[in-house]
């Protein structure tokens, strides 16, 4: 069976929900963004701390205990810990439509067409996030910092939560497992800002063209269109490198050969490197070329039979490995450089 979710950890979708009646178009919204990207179907998300991010501490050393005897002083003991600071970023997009196209077919064809952009642009959001949460990088200021940059060297501090899959060209795709907990790894949304994307219908506005050359007479004009304005405020959390594993260095060519990486002995080593996979929301996220590759694997190998199948996951049919969702993120790459 599918590890069922912690209770603790409030998706996108939940945490709308929970916010009450004004709040019914960031709900569907969440909805829909949750049906088009498994990691916002996953994550869990709570408020930050900070306006513009969040605080929090990483545990750098435990205190120490002591064996003692009748009339013995204790001594007094402290762990260690380190501040950390995590920005937030703002993702912000307007749409607008012709008014006199859709107007077209009448009142209905106006929604319908609105629909659609909208549609465009949450699919728009639903890349950019996903992309950012895997490849963000400190380079850009106006974005937060993914995964990618924080498990990055087989030499650092969190180099037994990477997995050295073999691969030395730059060709290379990652598995990832994330066990998304509040207290471990997490998004946020800044504090005292709503919860998921922020929807604004601006009505009909007066679009100026400046130097279109449109008109023979004028090179200036005004278009009457349908805006919305879209903001979605975010950040990612890593209190506790742990609870993340990324199996880097899978060469696809030869994957698609059929000699390369064992992902499923990768994914099996992956999940004993979370200290309690049963404390948060577990999932796989992996391109579409290698759950096609793991497809496979599973077919040749009859010895690794049973361990990935089908199940029902949140109302959908999904791919699971050991109970663990295997989420299809087209945003992972197939050109990863090597990690060393």
């Amino acid at each position: 069976m599918p590890v069922i979710a912690n209770s603790n950890v409030f998706t996108l979708t939940q945490l709308t929900n929970m916010l009450g009646p004004d709040h019914k178009i960031q709900t569907l919204v969440a909805n829909l963004l949750s049906q088009q990207n498994g990691i916002i179907a996953d994550a869990g998300w709570i408020e930050s701390n900070m306006p513009l991010g969040h605080m929090g501490e990483v545990e750098t050393g435990l205190p120490e205990s002591f064996y003692t005897g009748y009339n013995q002083f204790v001594p007094v003991s402290n762990g260690s810990s380190m501040p950390i600071t995590e920005s937030s970023a703002r993702l912000e997009a307007y749409t607008q439509v012709d008014a006199r196209l859709a107007e077209v077919g009448g009142p209905s064809q106006v929604a319908a067409l609105r629909v659609r952009k909208s549609q465009q642009q949450l699919e728009s959001f639903n890349q950019t996030f996903a992309r950012n949460v895997f490849y963000g990088s400190r380079a850009n200021p106006t974005a937060f910092e993914g995964l990618s940059s924080r498990y990055n060297s087989l030499e650092a501090g969190n180099a037994q939560n990477i997995l050295d899959m073999g691969g030395t060209a730059g060709t290379n795709a990652s598995i990832w497992l994330i066990t998304w907990k509040p207290d471990a790894i997490t998004c946020f949304f800044p504090q005292g800002s709503k919860a998921g994307i922020e929807h604004r219908d601006l009505g009909i506005q007066s679009l100026q063209s400046i130097n279109t050359g449109t008109f023979s007479d004028t090179n200036t004009g005004l278009q009457e269109v349908y805006r919305e304005h879209w903001c979605w405020q975010h950040g990612l959390f890593v209190q506790d490198w742990r609870y993340a594993v990324r199996m880097a260095n899978i060469d696809m060519p030869t994957l698609l050969a059929k000699q390369g990486a064992d992902l499923l002995d990768g994914m099996i080593r992956a999940t004993h490197h979370i200290p309690n996979i049963n404390s948060g929301r577990p999932a796989f996220y992996v391109n579409r070329t290698i759950a096609e590759m793991l497809d496979v694997q599973t077919r040749d190998a009859v010895l690794s039979g049973g361990q990935l199948k089908y199940e029902v996951v949140d109302g959908v049919n999904t791919m699971v490995f050991r109970g663990i969702p295997i989420r299809v993120c087209d945003q992972l790459l197939l050109t990863e450089s090597r990690v060393v």
